[in-house]
């Protein structure tokens, strides 16, 4: 008997070393260009306790039930999903943190990929065990970079923990990109030399 063959879309997790450089806005125009292509998108809010993309799309008051919810059983994995659009959908991240195996995340990531083109993981900023947990689980990882010193730096020490995941596709999304003449703000070579990661895209300010 013939196995049946899944489509599976692509997992992509959004994070940064450094809070306020635009990741969330920048994940949810990424996802409206994708479906502007025609692509079918999830949304998923990793950012515990300070998700946002939920008030950003208007439907925070439509939400009963979040990721943890997920991938502790307490609901289905297609009760958590909030139809934003015919094309866009979104789940919403939990309001507080709760200890869960990277296993669990990897599974209920894949199996939303066997519904949509493109599966949008928006992560915490920063470092800590929650934030590799989520990123392992994808298929491509980009940092979003803001061209001062303190991000790089941030976003630098973040690459260097994300190179033990040689298998897992990796580049870096440069976003308010200034002039490099202002003092205290990084060239787009700059960057590159710092963070060590490929610039996969330039937003300017």
């Amino acid at each position: 008997m013939e196995r049946m063959a899944y489509h599976m879309g692509r997992v992509i997790a959004l994070t940064s070393g450094k809070g306020g450089v635009g990741k969330s806005f920048l994940t949810a125009c990424l996802a409206d260009a994708l479906v502007k292509m025609g692509k079918r998108v999830l949304l998923i809010d990793a950012s515990v306790a300070t998700r946002c993309l939920d008030i950003l799309y208007g439907v925070d008051h439509q939400i009963l039930f979040d990721l943890s919810d997920a991938l502790y059983g307490r609901c289905r994995p297609s009760q958590t999903v909030q139809q934003v659009s015919d094309s866009l959908s979104l789940i919403a991240a939990p309001l507080q943190e709760e200890p869960f195996a990277w296993e669990d995340m990897h599974r209920l990531f894949h199996l939303c990929a066997r519904d949509y083109d493109y599966v949008l993981v928006d992560c915490l900023s920063g470092m800590g065990n929650y934030l590799t947990s989520v990123v392992r689980s994808a298929d491509t990882i980009y940092v979003v970079v803001t061209p001062d010193c303190l991000c790089a730096r941030a976003c630098s020490s973040l690459a260097a923990i994300f190179a033990q995941f040689d298998k897992i596709e990796q580049g870096m999304i440069i976003n308010q990109l200034r002039p490099a003449a202002r003092k205290g703000n990084y060239s787009v070579d700059h960057l590159i030399d710092t963070v060590k990661l490929p610039s996969i895209g330039v937003v300017p300010q």
